[in-house]
């Protein structure tokens, strides 16, 4: 093994996930521990059940609801670091969108 590869940059197992490489051998329990009890969870349409989450645990252009019941569908935009609040684009209409706290939790999991 090359004496770079030894260094601890390149044994830390962030370096190699911002990679796209993943790591043998750690769980996602294990990675979940190293990023620290702050950050919350991803949600996972193939694993979650439906029901509400925060907004910032949301893939990129999610669609989500405000309520269960709502009818108005909306669709996770950027974030905004100014304001610290991400984008909820209204699918029925391009030119209205609305501000959400990334806490503000969302209802996601319906057939659209």
């Amino acid at each position: 093994m090359a004496d770079y590869l030894k260094s601890p940059v390149f044994s830390s197992p962030a370096y190699w996930i911002a990679l796209g490489v993943g790591v043998v051998g750690i769980g996602a329990a294990a990675m979940q521990e190293r990023k620290g009890s702050g950050s919350a969870a991803r949600y996972d349409e193939s694993r979650d059940a439906p029901g509400l989450y925060p907004i910032s645990s949301l893939r990129p252009g999610a669609y989500f609801k405000r309520k269960a019941d709502a009818k108005k569908v909306y669709r996770k935009g950027d974030y905004d670091r100014s304001e610290r609040t991400y984008a909820g684009l209204d699918t029925d209409d391009i030119s209205r969108s609305i501000a959400l706290k990334g806490d503000t939790r969302v209802y996601v999991g319906f057939d659209y």
